[in-house]
């Protein structure tokens, strides 16, 4: 269920010798010191170093899945979370950034981005293209607009913007977006996905959430829990994706796409799409 991640690492030493001896892609960005560290050849995890003692800190990003497996089309959960400690610990050791595992289970987040794959009839990815056609992009806060098409997506994006961050939740086609990618990791999970739901199409439904007290505020209103702060370890729990993933899901259907069904001239058979995708989307949520 956890995707992209981006956190702070607040406890670790660093080896100068091995980030002398590192051929990184290195740039200055005001006070910080921006690495780019790949992990394979066609992927990144971006590292970032603050520049001043004073606000020392480790900044990762990376997709988790892809660090791990290659392809974000994988889901994760709490089970894997030590297997991802320990391989991010090794690779942020050959960099010459030595840290434990318990420094990264607290590494305080500032995008969390959940997702979970909804295997669909093909007839269904309609519902994609309509909301594709109609979605429009509002100068408020809050908007609805279609996916960028260089991604090989179709769906839609329904998000807000705020002081502290934002929430994007969008919808698109999965498998339109792998296949346009010339990943070899990303093809054969596509491969996999094939023979396990043979003749059925792949929604992505995901809730994109940047800044911490946003995330803070995301998770409290779903789950109900008050946290000081977000941590890797605990956002990497699977009652706290599932339960923010199905309640944003929801909330897509009885807001803003709903309003989008009463508001257009598309015939029936479009919003009797939208049910069944919400039927069919809490099943696998």
């Amino acid at each position: 269920m956890v995707d992209t991640l981006q956190f702070t690492i607040s406890e670790y030493e660093l080896d100068n010798g091995k980030l002398r001896d590192r051929r990184w892609q290195a740039r200055r960005e005001a006070s910080w010191n921006v690495f780019i560290l790949k992990h394979r050849k066609d992927d990144k995890m971006r590292i970032r170093l603050l520049g001043h003692e004073a606000e020392r800190g480790a900044v990762v990003e990376l997709s988790a899945p892809k660090f791990m497996y290659g392809s974000n089309l994988y889901e994760l959960t709490e089970e894997d979370l030590p297997i991802f400690c320990s391989q991010l610990k090794a690779s942020l050791h050959e960099v010459g950034i030595n840290t434990d595992e318990t420094a990264i289970r607290e590494a305080k987040l500032g995008k969390l981005h959940y997702c979970r794959n909804i295997p669909l009839q093909i007839d269904t990815l309609k519902l994609l293209g309509d909301l594709h056609q109609l979605s429009t992009q509002s100068k408020s806060s809050s908007y609805f607009r279609p996916y960028e098409k260089v991604a090989g997506r179709t769906g839609c994006k329904i998000g807000e913007r705020t002081a502290s961050g934002s929430i994007d939740v969008g919808l698109y086609d999965k498998v339109a977006e792998l296949e346009s990618h010339n990943i070899l990791e990303a093809h054969e999970a596509l491969d996999k996905y094939k023979v396990n739901f043979p003749g059925l199409e792949l929604i992505r439904f995901e809730v994109q959430m940047t800044g911490q007290r946003t995330i803070m505020r995301a998770i409290k209103q779903a789950t109900g829990e008050n946290w000081p702060s977000v941590t890797l370890e605990k956002a990497w729990r699977n009652e706290v994706a599932k339960v923010l993933l199905q309640k944003k899901f929801i909330s897509c259907f009885q807001g803003p796409l709903s309003r989008l069904f009463a508001s257009t001239d598309s015939d029936y058979s479009l919003l009797q799409h939208g049910e069944d995708l919400e039927l069919l989307g809490l099943m696998y949520l």
